[in-house]
């Protein structure tokens, strides 16, 4: 089984709405694909499917509620657009607070659909459309929803609709619609570093923390992305997936590393026991040992073990697994048996510790909406083979051409 697979955790907040006045309010439009929206109390959304999803005090998941369930003020909500929609509104809603525990992400919105609403209190606020991805603001547009943050103590976000100047634009405008996100998810990447986010959340951000040519000098990058988790979601995510440049005996042959950042350090502790119990008892893999793995990040473990690129041919696993903060890494080398050990995965583990070590890796917001499944609390559901570097073919004639220069 080589995969990583994700669960998602809990944001704990508490909020109060304040009184409603009775404004008559135009509708705002959405593109195509997964938008991030809201708007005042008892309004409803127009080609919406599925459920919405949204995060609110003492979740331990998200809540899940019927697409054309009335929305509640100030809270903001995953919601799939498949041909784009638009706002139902009713009355604006003209104060919305919420006191989240500091450096705890909370999802709000836009009480009001007749004028942008300005956010204080909050030390980052990240609206979302599929055409722009996340974008830092001080304002959220009618019809739009929201991640905040405030790191300081009882520090109360405040959203405050203010009266558009006459003549201006009342709705808010639809962006471009873009290529719908795959199947039941959207996938939204973290916010840029333009939102002062730490280099754990986004893509590019992992990348920069994990394996380079210079610390695989004797490899080439055969494949690398981020994983397709099928309605799991992470912050963010990254493998790249390294195979030698000539097979050499007693060298590893494949090389992989897979870094996820988890929602909080508590969802990403059982990531590690997790990956490793789905390699220690996937029936391919045999002679299966348990090696201690110490002074590698908050927690590692390590496993090793044989499997059988083809007939006659025996290869050998060494995979670290470990946690820091939120981010859950893992390296996995193969080679034939006895051309690799624990110690050169362990080697390499500490290289990623080390980049991690000097970065923040404790928050940031959710990033999506999870499956009706998964916001129950359901399992994750497996990403795909993130692990295999090379096609069956190459594989099969790399490990054989070693197994020719060991001769």
């Amino acid at each position: 089984m080589r995969r990583c697979s994700l669960l998602l955790g809990a944001l704990l907040v508490s909020l109060a709405v304040l009184h409603q006045q009775a404004i008559p309010s135009p509708a705002a439009t959405f593109p195509a694909g997964w938008n991030l929206v809201s708007g005042p109390e008892g309004s409803h959304l127009r080609g919406a499917e599925g459920s919405l999803y949204t995060i609110q005090p003492r979740d331990s998941a998200y809540e899940v509620v019927p697409a054309d369930a009335a929305l509640k003020a100030g809270w903001g909500y995953w919601a799939n657009f498949p041909g784009g929609g638009s706002l139902d509104a009713a009355a604006d809603s003209p104060l919305y607070r919420v006191t989240a525990p500091p450096d705890e992400w909370v999802m709000i919105g836009n009480p009001s659909a007749t004028a942008s609403a300005a956010v204080t209190g909050a030390d980052s606020v990240l609206t979302y459309t599929p055409a722009g991805g996340y974008a830092s603001v001080t304002a959220i547009p009618p019809g739009q929803g929201a991640w905040a943050v405030a790191l300081s103590q009882d520090a109360p976000i405040v959203v405050s609709p203010t009266q558009p100047p006459p003549g201006s634009p009342t709705a808010a405008p639809a962006p471009a619609a873009s290529t719908p996100a795959p199947q039941g998810s959207p996938t939204p990447q973290a916010a840029s570093a333009s939102a002062g986010s730490s280099p754990v959340t986004s893509q590019q951000g992992l990348k920069s923390l994990a394996l380079n040519e210079t610390d695989l000098a004797q490899y080439t990058l055969a494949r690398e992305g981020s994983l397709d988790t099928n309605g799991v979601f992470s912050v963010a995510s990254y493998f790249g997936n390294w195979e030698a440049k000539s097979p050499q005996r007693g060298a590893a042959l494949l090389l992989s590393n897979v870094l996820i950042t988890g929602f909080t350090p508590d969802q990403a502790r059982g990531l590690v026991a997790n990956e490793i119990s789905g390699f220690a008892n996937d029936p391919a893999n045999s002679n299966v040992q348990h090696p201690a793995v110490s002074a590698l990040g908050d927690e590692a473990q390590g496993l090793t073990y044989n499997w059988s690129p083809a007939a006659g041919l025996t290869a050998q696993d060494y995979l670290v697994v470990f946690r820091r903060g939120r981010v859950v890494v893992g390296v996995l080398i193969s080679g034939l048996p006895g051309g690799v050990s624990l110690d050169y995965a362990v080697s390499l583990a500490h290289v990623i510790d080390g980049r991690l070590a000097a970065v923040a890796t404790t928050s940031s917001p959710l990033t999506g909406a999870a499956t009706s499944h998964e916001a129950t609390g359901g399992a994750a559901a497996s990403g795909p083979n993130v692990w295999a570097t090379l096609s069956a073919a190459k594989e099969v004639r790399l490990f054989s051409a070693a197994a020719q220069a060991r001769r």
